[in-house]
C-alpha cells in the first residue's frame, strides 16, 4: 500500500493498525509523511494542525508505533516543531485545550528511547522541554494520565510475596488512586490548610498509591522519614500545620501519641495497618468509606490542578544536623527532572523493571525509582524486605533490569 501526504485518514489509520501490519517500506513511508506534515505545518499552513497532529499522536499512542515513528523523526525538524508549538502557545493568554494536548503529545514523542538515543548530550533540548512543560501545565497528574492511556493493562506495581507475585495494572492502580483521593478530600473538607497531608509511612503499595493520589490530585504531601524521632515529627507537623497524617502502623502511631498534646494543628491520623480507640485515629478502610459515601467534593477549587511552579510536595531531611529542613518541590521540578533523567539515560524505557530498595521518603527512591517508573512506563516491584538473602531471592524471581542504591 502507498500513502500520500494529502490522504490523512489513510496513513493515520495505518498508524493505528500498528507496526506488525506494515512492511518496513510502508513504515518508512509513514515516517516520511509525518516529517512532511511537520514541515508543512511550520512553513505553509498552521491552521488546524493541532487536530491532525493530535489524531496522529492518539493513533500512535494506541498502537506500538510511538517508538517506531519517534526513531524516524528528523531531530532538527522536530526541534523546530517544538519551538513552533511554544511560539503558538505564547501567542495566547488562555491556552486552548487542543494546543495543550498537542504539546503533551510532543513531549511523549520526545521521551521515547528511540529518539533520545539520537539526541544524546544535545543541550539545546533542555530549555525547550522546560518551557513546554510550563506553558502547557504538564503536571505530575497530566503525566500520569498520559501514561495511563498508553499502558492501561500493563503491570505498574508488583508485590512480591513469599511464594507469589501480585501485579497491579495501570488501570487497577488508577482506580485505587482515585479512591484514595476521594477519601483524603473528604477528610480535608473542613480542615485548614485544606490541601496538606503528612506521611509517616514505610515502603508499601499503599504508600505509593497515596503519594500518587496527592501528587495527581492537587494535594501537597509532606514526607517525613519513617525513622524520625518524636521530637522531629513534632517540629515538622507544627511547621507545616498539616491537619492530616498518614501513619504506617502502630509503631508510628505510638510516636504520635507521645507528642499529641503538642500538635495543635493535627486533626486526624489515618492508620494504614492496625487499629486504635483514639477518636482522632481512623483506619485506611474508614477513610475509603468516607470517600465512597460522597463526602468528598470533587469540584472543590482547592483541589484543582495547580500551576506547574506551585509546590507539589515537601520532603524533610533526617535532622542529623539540627532541626529537619523541608525542601519544596514544584510540579516543574518533578516533571522536568524526569525528562532530564531520560535524556541522560536514554536506554531506560517501558520494558524495564525496577526493584524498590530505597525508601519512598528518600528523594532518590521516590523520584528516580517510583516516579521514574511512572515516567518510563516501567514496572516497580516491592521486595518482601531488604534482608540480603530475601533481596537476592526476589531478584531471581522478578529479574529486575534496574536496581538503585
Amino acid at each position: 500500500m502507498s500513502f500520500t501526504f494529502g490522504d490523512n485518514e489513510a496513513w493515520i489509520h495505518a498508524i493505528s493498525a500498528g507496526e506488525s501490519s506494515q512492511s518496513s517500506a510502508e513504515i518508512t513511508e509513514i515516517g516520511n509523511i509525518l516529517s512532511t506534515f511537520i514541515k508543512h505545518t511550520m512553513e505553509v499552513d498552521s491552521d488546524g494542525f493541532d487536530r491532525t497532529w493530535n489524531k496522529i499522536a492518539d493513533a500512535a499512542l494506541g498502537s506500538n508505533m510511538l517508538s517506531v515513528l519517534s526513531e524516524r523523526l528528523h531531530s532538527d525538524a522536530f526541534f523546530r516543531f517544538g519551538r513552533f508549538l511554544l511560539t503558538e502557545a505564547e501567542k495566547v493568554q488562555q491556552l486552548p485545550a487542543s494546543l495543550r494536548i498537542s504539546i503533551h503529545h510532543y513531549l511523549n514523542f520526545f521521551r521515547q528511547s528511540s529518539f533520545l538515543s539520537k539526541i544524546y548530550n544535545q543541550k539545546r533540548w533542555e530549555p525547550l522541554i522546560l518551557s513546554l512543560i510550563r506553558v502547557s501545565g504538564f503536571t505530575v497528574g497530566a503525566l500520569f494520565r498520559q501514561r495511563l492511556s498508553q499502558y492501561a493493562r500493563k503491570p505498574l506495581f508488583n508485590i512480591i510475596h513469599p511464594h507469589t507475585v501480585t501485579a497491579y495494572t495501570w488501570e487497577e492502580s488508577a482506580q485505587r488512586i482515585t479512591a484514595y483521593q476521594n477519601g483524603l478530600r473528604a477528610l480535608l473538607h473542613n480542615c485548614a490548610p485544606r490541601g496538606k497531608v503528612a506521611f509517616l509511612m514505610v515502603n508499601s503499595l499503599e504508600m505509593a498509591l497515596l503519594d500518587l493520589a496527592c501528587l495527581t490530585g492537587g494535594m501537597v504531601n509532606i514526607m517525613i522519614a519513617a525513622n524520625s524521632v518524636p521530637q522531629h515529627i513534632e517540629y515538622i507537623l507544627n511547621q507545616t500545620r498539616a491537619p492530616i497524617l498518614l501513619a504506617a502502623d502502630d509503631k508510628q502511631l505510638a510516636k504520635i501519641k507521645s507528642i499529641k498534646t503538642k500538635l495543635p494543628y493535627l486533626e486526624q491520623v489515618v492508620l494504614a495497618r492496625g487499629s486504635s480507640i483514639e477518636p482522632w485515629v481512623i483506619t485506611l478502610d474508614e477513610m475509603l468509606r468516607l470517600g465512597a459515601n460522597g463526602t468528598a467534593d470533587t469540584s472543590d477549587t482547592a483541589f484543582q490542578t495547580p500551576h506547574t511552579d506551585l509546590p507539589a510536595t515537601i520532603m524533610y531531611t533526617s535532622g542529623t544536623t539540627g532541626d529537619p529542613k523541608g525542601i519544596m518541590f514544584s510540579h516543574t521540578n518533578l516533571v522536568y527532572k524526569r525528562f532530564c533523567r531520560a535524556m541522560a539515560l536514554p536506554a531506560i524505557g517501558a520494558a524495564d523493571r525496577f526493584l524498590a530498595y530505597l525508601p519512598l521518603f528518600h528523594t532518590f527512591g521516590r523520584f528516580l525509582e517510583m516516579l521514574g517508573s511512572i515516567f518510563w512506563g516501567a514496572e516497580y516491584c516491592f521486595m518482601e524486605n531488604p534482608a540480603l538473602e530475601t533481596m537476592l531471592d526476589n531478584m531471581r524471581r522478578v529479574q529486575p533490569t534496574v536496581f538503585i542504591s
